[in-house]
């Protein structure tokens, strides 16, 4: 099982609507990462999970 997968259980789990949440990654945060050689998949992974809002599983809290 991948980190997105797992996460996306967990979000599920949780009983949070990713889909309400999700904002697209802004492109300045995107060029920052890449500029930082930031892996490709760590960018996958803030490229999907990217909120408009605070979301918490209990005391983990994803912005």
């Amino acid at each position: 099982m991948t980190d997105i997968q797992k996460m996306q259980a967990a979000l599920e789990a949780a009983g949070i609507n990713v889909q309400k949440h999700r904002e697209r990654l802004r492109p300045e945060n995107a060029d920052l990462l890449q500029q930082r050689a930031v892996s490709a998949e760590v960018q996958q992974f803030l490229t999907e999970f990217s909120f408009d809002t605070d979301l918490s599983i209990g005391e983990v809290h994803f912005d």
